[in-house]
């Protein structure tokens, strides 16, 4: 009888069939084999349905953190089809293996679609970051900051591109980057100007204080929510005040950054304005001052947020807190190991066969 993996992926392969969500969350984890025999089956799926498919896959990846496709998308960084080169790419933003680094740089420096690229450079962020953490040695990250900066500096790169990689390159900070973020803000264009503003944020020096606070009043809506975001990251005492006037903008996303951001900077002006924001009638205002005062308070008082979570009727003299972390990740597996005995190995795709994705 036919695995559940290998019906989903007749499933797939077949364009008169509805295809599920549940027969996509067969595909998770495959095996080798199984991996294999996706990359045989990928190329016989019609344009469309592929990228339906992909796009599915990145969406149901990103609600359920049980499911793992990072396999199937590494295939699809081959693909043909730009889309969905790029909607891989994306699928494989937790992936932090050398050897996808590696292929993102490769996809930034010769991919021949412009999306591609600029999802490739965005991508590399993550690993720029590790390095600047030391988590990725010396010459892997000379590497890395070398693409990045040949792509910056080449004239005939499209703009969207040059500034994925001006916001990746932005987690090292040191004179040239600054640099190169600072001639991003000079040009005339708000796109530019809106990831030079992100990359202030990502760079987290004092140094930008007086751009980013002059940009809070920016007319872009685009460009207030960055630089709302980069008060929050640079942790900007200044902000404060602009930044509660922000939390009435017209603009509701730049409203959530602006609350976000007094989380971050913290303060008893910003703690009052988040508290009043919690009786805000907008539910996604007071939301946000919700989980905007949690982080105040975990930053204030991590191991009391500790407690406090754990219970406060506990007499935390007698918890052993390892075994209790314990106890409780063995509960969550156990609750796994359970849900998948009960799936029959042997079950048809029709079985699977609801909420239909429309693949046409």
């Amino acid at each position: 009888m036919a695995t559940l993996f290998e019906s989903a992926l007749t499933n797939l392969v077949d364009e008169g069939q509805a295809v599920s969500r549940k027969a996509l969350s067969m595909l998770s984890s495959p095996s080798r084999g199984e991996s294999t025999a996706f990359a045989q089956a990928w190329p016989s799926i019609s344009l469309e349905r592929r990228r339906t498919i992909i796009s599915k896959m990145v969406e149901l990846g990103e609600e359920r953190f049980d499911l793992d496709y990072s396999a199937l998308y590494r295939t699809c960084l081959n693909d043909p089809d730009a889309q969905v080169r790029s909607s891989a790419i994306e699928g494989l933003w937790e992936d932090e293996g050398w050897d996808l680094a590696s292929t993102l740089i490769r996809l930034l420096l010769s991919d021949p679609d412009q999306m591609v690229r600029a999802s490739a450079a965005t991508s590399l962020g993550r690993f720029v970051y590790m390095a600047e953490c030391d988590e990725i040695e010396a010459a892997r990250a000379f590497k890395l900051r070398s693409a990045l900066e040949q792509v910056i500096d080449n004239p005939q790169e499209s703009s969207e591109v040059v500034r994925r990689a001006i916001e990746a390159i932005a987690f090292i900070n040191d004179e040239h980057v600054k640099h190169i973020i600072e001639s991003a803000y000079a040009v005339r264009d708000e796109a530019m100007k809106t990831s030079a503003v992100f990359a202030m944020g990502r760079n987290a020096d004092p140094y930008w204080a007086d751009i980013v606070l002059a940009e809070l009043g920016s007319a872009s809506a685009a460009i207030r929510y960055e630089a709302a975001r980069a008060s929050g990251e640079i942790q900007l005492d200044r902000a404060v005040p602009t930044l509660i006037n922000l939390t009435q903008d017209s603009d509701s996303e730049v409203q959530q950054m602006a609350i976000w951001a007094l989380g971050q900077v913290g303060g008893k002006q910003a703690e009052s304005a988040l508290k009043a924001l919690t009786q805000n009638k907008n539910e996604a205002v007071s939301d946000a001052a919700v989980e905007a005062l949690d982080m105040l308070e975990f930053d204030a008082h991590p191991m009391d947020m500790l407690v406090h979570n754990i219970g406060n009727d506990i007499d935390m003299s007698e918890v052993d807190l390892t075994s209790a972390y314990d106890d409780e990740v063995e509960g969550s597996r156990d609750e796994l190991e359970d849900a998948d005995e009960s799936d029959d190995e042997d079950t048809t795709i029709n079985d699977l066969d609801d909420e239909p994705l429309d693949i046409d």
